[in-house]
């Protein structure tokens, strides 16, 4: 089976645990990695078939993360994965706001995303399955965190908008989660910017860095999707 998987930096973490070892744990599966750092790639050009770069640093950095691919072409490809380009933040469903404000504001965290914009685009070229998956919640302290609803949450926007468009939202694992709000601190500590073929490729964040994860982070969330994915093709 060959795997998609188009994103944001965040595809990093699951790249870096793929190509280090766990990709020989699922050899029946191929991934190829399109992915670009910010926000960019959602971007990406519809034509005949095919997601395009819109621009040449795009293009470089597509071809770096897939191996020498400057293109996504649908038809070889038998699953997808967008990963990323959905900042998930903190639940809507607080009871003190009225039923208006937590649709609306539900409604923005869909459909304001380079996620959506993107899975609309790839739903214009295939029927093929796709999966959608937000950024990794911030890795916060876990004393004082408000416990949230998270799989609620999810449950309403796969139904109001991700079933229309015949896809399926991805959770992040339970075992990497705080209070349904926050990821473990351990999981940001040594992670990298996302490689793309510059001098930042091999560098760790910061200590301070609570958006992006490492490759233990990524090995876990793979392990937990993968498994499941042939048998819904």
């Amino acid at each position: 089976m060959k795997l998609c998987i188009i994103g944001n930096s965040h595809v990093g973490a699951l790249r870096t645990a793929w190509t280090s070892g766990l990709s020989d744990d699922f050899p029946g599966i191929t991934i190829t990695c399109f992915a670009q750092r910010g926000q960019g790639i959602a971007e990406m050009v519809v034509a005949e078939g095919r997601l395009l770069p819109a621009n040449p640093y795009m293009k470089r950095t597509v071809e770096f993360t897939s191996g020498g691919l400057s293109e996504v072409v649908v038809a070889e490809y038998d699953a997808f994965l967008l990963y990323g380009l959905h900042e998930h933040g903190q639940e809507t469903g607080d009871t003190w706001y009225s039923s208006a404000v937590r649709a609306a504001a539900l409604k923005d965290k869909v459909t304001g995303q380079g996620s959506h914009a993107l899975l609309g685009k790839l739903r214009g070229l295939t029927d093929k399955p796709v999966w959608v998956a937000h950024d990794p919640l911030p890795a916060l302290d876990p004393s004082g965190l408000v416990a949230a609803d998270y799989d609620a949450e999810l449950a309403e926007m796969q139904r109001l908008y991700y079933d229309p468009l015949q896809a399926r939202l991805v959770p992040q694992p339970a075992e990497t989660m705080v209070a349904g709000r926050a990821t473990k601190l351990a999981f940001s500590k040594d992670s990298q910017p996302l490689a793309v073929g510059d001098d930042r490729d091999g560098r760790h964040h910061g200590a301070d860095e609570i958006q992006h994860m490492n490759t233990a982070y990524g090995a876990i969330w793979l392990r937990a999707f993968l498994p499941g994915l042939a048998a819904q093709l």
